[in-house]
C-alpha cells in the first residue's frame, strides 16, 4: 500500500495545574495511506469542533487506524478491527441503520 509520511511533534506546553513544562520535544514519523492535511479540513469544515480539536481527532484517530491496518494479524490490534470499523462507519455516514 502507497502511503504519505509525516514528521510529528508533539510539545507539552504547560502542566495540569497550568505550570510552563520545558521538556524535550517528541518527534516521530508516521505513515498514513489518507491525505492528513485533507481530513483535518473535511472536519474542521463540519463545524463539530474547533480547530485544534478538529486537528486532534483527525490526526489521533488516523494515526491509531493506520497502525491497526498494518498490525492487523496480530491477536491484540484483530480485536479492536471491528470497533474502528464501527468508527469510521459513523464518521464517513455510512453506518447502516
Amino acid at each position: 500500500m502507497k502511503q504519505n509520511t509525516y514528521q510529528v511533534r508533539i510539545e507539552q506546553i504547560s502542566d495540569k495545574q497550568g505550570r510552563a513544562v520545558k521538556l524535550p520535544a517528541l518527534s516521530f514519523q508516521a505513515r498514513n495511506h489518507d491525505d492528513l492535511f485533507n481530513l483535518v479540513e473535511q472536519i474542521k469544515n463540519r463545524g463539530l469542533l474547533n480547530a485544534d480539536d478538529s486537528a486532534a481527532f483527525a490526526v489521533g484517530l488516523k494515526l491509531f487506524g493506520e497502525i491497526l491496518l498494518e498490525n492487523r494479524a496480530q491477536p491484540f490490534f484483530k480485536e479492536l478491527i471491528p470497533h474502528m470499523g464501527a468508527i469510521m462507519q459513523v464518521i464517513k455516514g455510512t453506518k447502516p441503520d
